[in-house]
């Protein structure tokens, strides 16, 4: 055998044995000490009522105290104000209604034809035919945690910040980069 494989067995085993002797498979009760000392016990002590006293009230009103006047109160003859809590004003109006014909209103159809415009004015330039190259193999990215490719002027793309990647219908992949935009087949 292999002197790793059987370092790794060696230390499995030893894994194992620490992990089995360590479980505690006792069920008896946590001890705790009689006598605790960090914290003093509570003390009841039973409620006891103060002496009951006797009160004088003085039955007799004097001169310079008179009684209330009782007078009766009649809400229908007081001045009363709508409260609206949700800040609502009703209108001091009705409102008037009047009628409304959508077709008594102006067309307002487009005539294309009868719109101002200016015609066009077209520029030709020729371009540069496109340079052919063959492609190279995508890096991993640096410090990725999952498989993420890196395009770049290494690949034969011109610039090296890739900002956009669409394949169309034909399985064309477009690759836009900071310095143009590139049109890969698979291999050029």
């Amino acid at each position: 055998m292999n002197p790793s494989k059987i370092d790794r067995h060696i230390f499995s085993i030893g894994i194992l044995l620490i992990a089995i002797s360590s479980c505690n498979t006792k069920k008896a009760a946590v001890p705790f000490p009689l006598q605790e000392t960090e914290f003093t016990a509570p003390i009841s002590i039973p409620l006891k009522f103060s002496e009951p006293k006797k009160i004088n009230w003085v039955t007799t009103i004097p001169d310079s105290v008179k009684p209330p006047e009782i007078k009766t109160i009649d809400f229908n003859k007081m001045p009363s104000k709508s409260f609206y809590p949700d800040g609502f004003r009703p209108l001091k109006n009705p409102i008037e209604e009047s009628s409304f014909d959508i077709n008594t209103l102006p067309d307002t159809s487009i005539d294309i034809d009868k719109i101002p415009a200016k015609h066009l004015q077209l520029q030709v330039s020729l371009l540069d035919p496109p340079v052919i190259i063959k492609a190279g193999l995508p890096k991993l990215k640096k410090n990725a945690a999952m498989g993420i490719f890196e395009f770049n002027e290494d690949q034969g793309l011109p610039g090296y910040f890739v900002t956009a990647m669409l394949q169309d219908s034909h399985g064309i992949m477009w690759i836009a980069t900071d310095k143009s935009l590139c049109r890969f087949d698979g291999e050029y």
